[in-house]
């Protein structure tokens, strides 16, 4: 899987086998959701994951979940789809400093506002997101700041 997806291509042969039991087993924290509540909406999302990484695998599913349940707009998350050196054939990961996958960059008035490297920084996804659309930001994992 290489450039722009969908969740729609996670739905097929071979990438619903690893996308599938993550996505329908995930329970997002209720109650962070709650907390996260419609303030997530002032964002655009950018995902860049790699089809072959383990964590990719793990975390994709679990954060459409989150935002599906947030009734985020599907138009307002792009996923890139990333080779094993984090290139796409379009550059769509250049300037971005992607070292590992997966990547969730969250960007207010199309300027980033807080990013989420390989996995949560605190124990979920849901803490993270709810710092990022809090304005507090949590230092990424594997940050050189």
């Amino acid at each position: 899987m290489l450039g722009i997806v969908e969740k729609s291509d996670f739905l097929t042969e071979p990438y619903e086998e690893w996308f599938l039991p993550e996505y329908r087993e995930y329970q997002p924290d209720a109650a962070i959701l709650k907390e996260i509540g419609n303030k997530l909406n002032a964002f655009e999302i950018e995902s860049f994951i790699g089809s072959w990484c383990g964590d990719s695998k793990r975390e994709l599913p679990r954060f459409i979940k989150i935002l599906e349940a947030l009734d985020f707009p599907a138009a307002n998350h792009k996923i890139f789809a990333l080779d094993e050196d984090k290139k796409s054939s379009e550059g769509f990961e250049s300037g971005k400093d992607i070292k590992r996958v997966p990547v969730f960059i969250l960007y207010s008035n199309r300027k980033e506002s807080g990013r989420i490297v390989e996995y949560p920084a605190t124990d979920s996804l849901e803490k993270d997101l709810l710092s990022i659309v809090n304005g507090q930001p949590l230092t990424p994992n594997y940050s050189e700041n």
